[in-house]
């Protein structure tokens, strides 16, 4: 089996390469997520830098960012 990995490149992700050694996929997994967290971060500061605000999940809820530095939980609704 063939699994298709990213690896940081200028603080985002880039240059996709094929890990077929099993034995490295957790590292490339911690990379993945540690630069797709660092990416989300990236967005939210921009949007925060331009005025709007950000929605995200965490820890479950749907929370609602503003510039200014509060956040609010929105609430869920059953999808139709």
């Amino acid at each position: 089996m063939v699994k298709v990995c990213a690896r940081e490149t200028s603080k985002r992700l880039g240059n996709v390469r094929i890990v077929t050694d099993e034995s490295q996929w957790p590292e490339y997994r911690k990379r993945l997520r540690r630069s797709a967290a660092e990416a989300g971060r990236d967005a939210i500061r921009r949007l925060h830098a331009a005025g709007i605000p950000a929605v995200f999940e965490r820890d479950g809820k749907i929370i609602k960012s503003y510039p200014d530095g509060h956040e609010e939980v929105l609430p869920m609704t059953e999808a139709k």
